[in-house]
């Protein structure tokens, strides 16, 4: 087993999210082989700034993976972990790979009936985020990986959460008029992107231990 790769998997075992941006730069080719040859396996071809994002995200997925990971066990994390990869895949392929007519057939539903909503939940995190610099940072944070939509859904899946809800996908698919399964699917792909840019950016490595984005 390579050295180099041991290292970086002691690395992230151990808790260190700069081997994140290490395990893509030295064996970035690889795990892009990995993910072009699940998505070929499923009919579908990535372009190269797809492909480059899947592994980001492939790249979340082993570090969190990297504890049960041993180096004596013969296989590479990217044959080790082949079926959490392929989950990956899947999510990116089913959030942005399916033609558009076959998206609103699967997670449209109705319109939400309309309601009369408060303050919206990205106006109230920037009125908390004057007072609190992680509030402020995690705002700056989401803003950079998501559609204002996505923002809402995100932020007002962690509100219900907050709240005590034990389906809060539920209720936010509800006020959207999308699937649950869909709300699923969108958090999944923002909190990865949001643990993506904590592990890859300095600026906002603190965010990775708060539960909004661990």
């Amino acid at each position: 087993m390579n050295d180099e790769l041991v290292a970086i998997m002691g690395r992230l075992a151990a808790g260190d999210g700069a081997a994140v941006r290490d395990l893509v730069e030295r064996f970035g080719s690889a795990l892009q082989g990995t993910v072009r040859s699940l998505a070929a396996h499923r009919g579908a071809r990535l372009r190269a700034e797809e492909v480059d994002e899947v592994v980001l995200d492939v790249a979340i997925v082993l570090a969190h993976g990297a504890p049960s990971w041993r180096a004596d066990g013969g296989a590479p994390p990217w044959v080790w972990a082949r079926h959490r990869i392929a989950n990956v895949v899947d999510g990116y392929i089913g959030q942005w790979a399916v033609p558009l007519d076959e998206t609103h057939q699967e997670s449209y539903v109705a319109p939400p009936v309309a309601t009369v909503r408060e303050e919206s939940v990205l106006a109230v995190l920037a009125s908390i985020g004057q007072r609190s610099p992680v509030a402020a940072l995690l705002g700056e944070a989401i803003g950079r990986v998501a559609t204002l939509r996505d923002q809402e859904i995100y932020l007002e899946v962690l509100v219900e959460m907050g709240d005590g809800n034990r389906a809060p996908a539920d209720a936010v698919a509800r006020l959207h008029g999308l699937t649950s399964a869909a709300v699923r699917q969108q958090c999944r792909r923002v909190r990865l992107r949001l643990q993506r840019l904590a592990a890859t950016e300095e600026r906002f490595a603190s965010l990775a231990g708060i539960p909004a984005v661990a």
